[in-house]
């Protein structure tokens, strides 16, 4: 696991090298500021939050698998003189299908965004070829990081209301931050506390969190009530049309509360 975890970071930082030969990480960055002024109004962003922002969904396994799959087609292209023919055809998508994979883990306004961007590719790079793979990628990789800043603008953060909800039941930050830390610590000693902390701040400033506190608090209310609650039945009709990450989650108190003394 040690290995597996370093040789990510190490393959990470290597795919990234190679995208930003072809095209630089500022020309994306500044890319990225087109839709947000434009599509959205948003006429200041830091430059900063950016470049946080794109590190951040390049760090995703995901865009790891789709721009890796470009970048060798990208290669192959120029020696498949069938593959090339295909690119030419009116109807061939399959270099925009696979690109999209990434617009699809930030939702419908990702995808809106990358019609944005490939309609106005050549104004964002104009000495480049907007029907290549890699083009299609940068499309989704500047949609996608658009995306991001904009739902973090319009978002509220729940962070403050959902270390309340937990501190009702006797749950700190301190304490969920010392489960992620024991979880990653023996495959990455060196790695600083702090990070887990962000990260569990991250998970806890969406509204989704709140919602699926609130509701696994008041299940396990009723069962230390001794309410018969806990019946299947109406655990699923409780839990039907609650997001699966809910249903996760109070499947969890669940099996904690059965095996509590």
């Amino acid at each position: 696991m040690k290995t597996f975890l370093k040789d990510k970071s190490l393959v990470m930082a290597e795919m990234r090298e190679e995208l930003f030969s072809h095209f630089s990480q500022k020309s994306i960055e500044e890319a990225v500021v087109r839709p947000l002024i434009e599509a959205k109004g948003i006429k200041k962003t830091p430059n900063d939050l950016i470049t946080e922002t794109l590190l951040g969904v390049l760090s995703k396994t995901e865009t790891y698998n789709v721009i890796t799959t470009l970048l060798e087609l990208e290669k192959k292209v120029r020696h498949d003189p069938e593959l090339l023919a295909s690119m030419k055809d009116p109807s061939f998508n399959v270099h925009r299908t696979i690109a999209m994979s990434i617009c699809n883990m930030y939702g419908g306004g990702a995808s809106s965004l990358f019609g944005f961007v490939d309609c106005k590719f050549r104004f964002f790079f104009p000495n480049k070829r907007p029907k290549s793979f890699l083009s299609k990628g940068i499309c989704a990789l500047v949609a996608s990081t658009a995306t991001v800043i904009i739902s973090d603008k319009v978002k509220e953060d729940y962070t403050e209301r959902n270390l309340e909800l937990l501190a009702s039941r006797g749950v700190t930050l301190d304490d969920l931050v010392d489960l992620v830390d024991g979880l990653r610590r023996p495959y990455n000693p060196h790695m600083e506390r702090k990070l887990s902390e962000d990260n569990v701040r991250g998970v806890l400033k969406k509204q989704q969190v709140y919602h699926a506190i609130q509701l696994a608090i008041k299940v396990d209310i009723a069962v230390e009530r001794g309410n018969s609650i806990l019946n299947m039945s109406i655990l699923s009709a409780m839990t039907k049309g609650c997001s699966a990450w809910t249903s996760r989650w109070l499947r969890a108190f669940r099996c904690s509360t059965v095996r509590s003394p």
